[in-house]
């Protein structure tokens, strides 16, 4: 069983509050990305020893109900060795200081999605569409 340390300690902005810090599980949220319209918020988290999940929610502005619209697989290597296109992202977006997080518009996170999804362990996903 590893600690995955590794995992944690890969982004350059692992002091904000998105990035959650050891101790981690499998089941454990590594990152989590909300939008500034707070539509659409993108997650990771550990899935197993070697694999991470990759998983888009909608959020219901009527509401603070979601459901998942789309996720995936990916190798913990993928995630570590793509994370600079996380990071790169975020150097993007404007940092709240009072509450250590970032928000990132709707676009950065489709990005982000569409960019790990290539690395999808199965070609079995849903292809949903941002609207």
């Amino acid at each position: 069983m590893g600690d995955f340390k590794h995992l944690t300690g890969c982004s350059d902005f692992n002091h904000l509050m998105l990035f959650k810090q050891a101790p981690l599980s499998i089941g454990s949220q590594l990152l989590h990305i909300p939008t500034t319209n707070y539509k659409y918020d993108l997650y990771f988290h550990i899935h197993d020893e070697d694999t991470i999940k990759v998983s888009l929610w909608r959020y219901f502005s009527s509401s603070w109900d979601s459901e998942e619209k789309d996720s995936f697989l990916i190798s913990s290597d993928s995630y570590v060795n793509n994370i600079g296109y996380v990071d790169n992202e975020l150097s993007k977006a404007e940092s709240h200081v009072n509450v250590n997080c970032i928000w990132l518009e709707q676009s950065a996170v489709q990005d982000i999605f569409k960019h790990y999804k290539s690395f999808a362990l199965s070609n079995a996903q849903m292809g949903f569409e941002f609207q």
